[in-house]
């Protein structure tokens, strides 16, 4: 019986077929050993006839075996030039999307492809030539979630011959001749002369990517003991990371890298971080898409941005007593100022400006304020921001209240504006930070 590496016994598989050599013998493999399999077809519109001559013979192919058969159709040429980028990757995002939604909708329990030994060597030789992490030199896996490759453990040759061997026809694909993607030229060109160093390449890759596999997942397991130990604060949308103790640990751009690179940051901001800690350099500040990161005094500042909150103003009406912030924070309107409250934590403001609409927003450039004790003379926000030792994550946490006009009235568990403080005033609305929520 062929051997799945899973649980398949009472299992509806799915199995994507393209009608060549390597699908057919899966569909065929699996439908002899009495696997419950149903089959999905893509046609791409690549290869005008020879496309629809594929899908005709896989058509033929469910026909004759009984077995259920998925098919449909993209117009990917059409799909490029409204979307240039990668022809194989649009291939296989388009594909994948279908199969997850037919495994939904028939409620089918794993994807069988027919990914071989050789697909193994190609793709580690793709890898290394773009220069992956061990990620990527881990290869194709024999299962990933609800994906098996049954014939991963074989080489091209052997699934030829039991094609040959059974009388199995299948319908090629042209396309695989040609040297115009970096995958064919990989397969016809490059693959051919390494076999002739070493005839069983194929066989050697396979089990380096085996290693590199195990590899990782030692690698991995080892970064999440170490980042456990290493982190001295860690919040919904933020972590800080110890950096004398990750300097105490051997190779320590290793964990950066398995633990920076799946949040967005390069191989170069990686490098330009573990340079700025081994130089002692403080401020560097780095963004990938999702996150950002700052090298503090002692710590590495992980954040995940959030450029819908940092640049919202939010309206506080006056009829509202209460006010839930997008970061979790809430503020509280009262005509009593409750004692356990820290002084920092709450503001009185005079009887005029309660009538008035509030806004809460983050700091901007050129923010100034005229803080409470100062006798009236301006201070820029950042400024004092810098007098409180405060870095660019905790800056771009704090909210400021501000008026109509603009004006400053409070920096939120910080500082009141004079202007708008008011002193010992019976009616004197209290703002605060209602510290239970």
């Amino acid at each position: 019986m062929l051997k799945l590496g899973v649980r398949a016994e009472n299992a509806n598989i799915l199995v994507a077929c393209s009608g060549g050599v390597d699908s057919t013998c899966l569909v065929h493999s699996l439908h002899i050993a009495g696997f419950k399999i149903q089959v999905a077809h893509v046609n791409y519109k690549l290869r005008a006839e020879e496309s629809d001559q594929n899908e005709n013979f896989v058509a033929e192919l469910c026909s004759a075996l009984n077995i259920p058969l998925h098919h449909t159709s993209f117009e990917t040429k059409a799909m490029l030039k409204s979307d240039p980028g990668n022809l194989h990757e649009l291939a296989r995002e388009l594909r994948y999307d279908w199969f997850s939604k037919l495994m939904k909708d028939h409620h089918l329990d794993y994807l069988a492809t027919a990914h071989h030994s050789d697909d193994q060597a190609e793709t580690l030789m793709y890898h290394f030539i773009r220069g992956s992490g061990l990620n990527g030199l881990s290869g194709i896996a024999v299962q990933k979630n609800q994906i098996i490759r049954p014939f991963i453990n074989f080489t091209k040759e052997e699934i030829l011959k039991a094609c040959q061997s059974q009388g199995w026809a299948y319908s090629p694909d042209s396309s695989n001749e040609k040297n115009d993607y970096t995958r064919n030229f990989i397969r016809n060109r490059i693959m051919p002369l390494v076999q002739e160093i070493n005839p069983g390449i194929s066989e050697t890759l396979g089990n380096q990517a085996w290693l590199y596999s195990e590899m990782n997942k030692f690698l991995m397991w080892s970064a999440q003991k170490y980042l456990q130990d290493l982190k001295v604060n860690e919040e919904e949308f933020s972590t800080d990371l110890d950096i004398d103790s990750l300097k105490s640990i051997p190779g320590y751009i290793v964990l950066l890298y398995d633990y920076l690179r799946p949040l967005g940051f390069t191989k170069d901001q990686i490098q330009q971080i573990a340079a700025a800690i081994d130089s002692n350099e403080t401020g560097l500040l780095l963004q990938s898409k999702s996150h950002k990161l700052l090298v503090d005094r002692s710590e590495l500042k992980l954040s995940m941005e959030n450029n819908e909150i940092n640049q919202q103003t939010i309206m506080w009406l006056p009829d509202s007593d209460r006010l839930k912030l997008p970061d979790g924070m809430t503020l509280v309107k009262s005509n009593l100022s409750p004692d356990n409250v820290l002084p920092q934590n709450k503001i009185q403001i005079k009887p005029q400006f309660q009538r008035q609409n509030l806004y809460l927003r983050h700091w901007q450039k050129g923010d100034n304020f005229q803080p409470l004790g100062m006798n009236g003379k301006s201070k820029k926000v950042s400024d004092y921001f810098i007098d409180s030792k405060l870095n660019r994550f905790q800056k771009d946490k704090i909210w400021l209240l501000v008026n109509d006009k603009d004006e400053i009235i409070w920096i939120t568990g910080m500082r009141a504006d004079h202007r708008f403080a008011a002193h010992a005033m019976s009616e004197a609305l209290t703002i605060y930070i209602d510290s239970k929520n």
